[in-house]
């Protein structure tokens, strides 16, 4: 009787849920003391609360909790997501602290054809074989990196990609074009979308060893010989942030990327 006056009276407020008593909700919820689920705890959502439930196996008791949206988002929003390694062209994927959505994959070496901008209005295309790489999508930002060694070992080191438009970290610069956020299988398409793309020379410095001048320079002088791939001898390393010494790891890069953006 004195759950049902409670109830009533709970009825009669504008928002009756945030009025409720912990025994007055567990009697709505009415879950069984012994269910044969064995559930321990249970989320349970009203119109703008959630109810959270658990089971106290020691005490033999049950309680129950209101909790706003914002609350929970705020407890479980900073727990990043981590599949591990994959087998195939996907390797891992993931959820960043900030709810971005991220995927790395692999790109075996293959032979391009590239439009390359050397002055306004002057575009040439040519075809050259450019090293195995590493594609890597956060939320709607987009890293590229060539890779000389297994792409699924997180001690692998990580080089500057041999194309211009892209940073020093790998960062990919789609110009005027918007790549689409990262999820499968839409990231392959954002990886066609930059190839398809004329390269200018934005970000062209510093991505052959023995010549770190215009890489569109040294991409036409290769590709002037028919069959040519880029050297993997002139690959330039991203160095380790902290000394720019020595170079960086795929897990230190991948690592220091999905806790920062």
């Amino acid at each position: 009787m004195e759950q049902t006056v409670a109830l009533l009276e709970a009825e009669c407020r504008p928002d009756p849920i945030h009025w409720l008593r912990e025994d007055v909700l567990l009697a709505l919820l009415n879950i069984p003391q012994n269910g044969i689920l064995g559930v321990s705890s249970a989320l349970l959502f009203t119109s703008d609360q959630v109810a959270y439930w658990w089971r106290d196996a020691e005490r033999d008791q049950q309680h129950v909790k209101l909790v706003s949206p914002q609350a929970l988002r705020a407890a479980i929003g900073g727990i990043p997501i981590d599949s591990g390694y994959l087998p195939e062209r996907v390797l891992r994927l993931g959820i960043s602290p900030k709810g971005l959505q991220w995927m790395l994959v692999y790109r075996l070496p293959h032979v391009y054809r590239l439009s390359i901008e050397r002055k306004e209005q002057e575009r040439i295309s040519i075809e050259l074989g450019l090293p195995g790489c590493l594609f890597f999508g956060l939320g709607d930002t987009y890293f590229l990196w060539a890779i000389k060694d297994n792409p699924k070992a997180g001690e692998t080191a990580l080089y500057r990609f041999p194309l211009p438009n892209i940073g020093e970290d790998g960062r990919m610069c789609f110009g005027t074009n918007q790549p689409p956020r990262v999820s499968w299988p839409w990231i392959l398409p954002a990886f066609s979308l930059f190839f398809d793309s004329p390269f200018n020379g934005h970000w062209a410095w510093g991505k052959s060893r023995l010549y770190p001048g215009d890489i569109r320079e040294r991409l036409l002088a290769l590709a002037s010989e028919p069959g040519a791939w880029f050297p993997e001898e002139e690959l330039v390393p991203i160095l380790e942030y902290s000394t720019g010494k020595e170079p960086i790891s795929l897990d230190r890069h991948l690592t220091r990327i999905v806790q920062g953006y």
